[in-house]
């Protein structure tokens, strides 16, 4: 995907993206180029796990509210039922784009699950 890809407007950014950026890994670079010129949205789900990994890794408070710190330049998505159904729509979309149109283990585990 190229940044030209991105449609105007917010962009959702998940728990992976945010953990790139924040151990400075270079795979996060490329959403950096994605995400330029967007405003920046995290869902609720997105900060409480960025902050269980760092309560699980022992951080530090300093380090904590570092964190928290930059979390703040997001717009945080809460939660409601029209949120999980989006998100729903826009994970099955994704998934097909990167699949192709196979389906994931677990489709293949929730169509076998009927």
């Amino acid at each position: 995907m190229r940044p030209e890809d991105v449609p105007a407007g917010p962009v959702l950014v998940d728990t992976d993206v945010i953990s790139y950026w924040i151990a400075e890994h270079p795979d996060g670079n490329a959403f950096k180029d994605l995400t330029r010129g967007h405003e920046m949205a995290i869902s609720f789900a997105t900060w409480g796990e960025l902050l269980a990994n760092v309560h699980r890794l022992r951080w530090g408070q300093k380090r904590i509210t570092q964190l928290q710190n930059q979390l703040r330049a997001f717009v945080v998505v809460p939660y409601s039922i029209q949120v999980v159904e989006l998100w729903a729509q826009m994970h099955a979309k994704l998934q097909d784009i990167c699949t192709k149109g196979e389906p994931t283990t677990s489709g293949r585990q929730l169509a076998h699950s009927r």
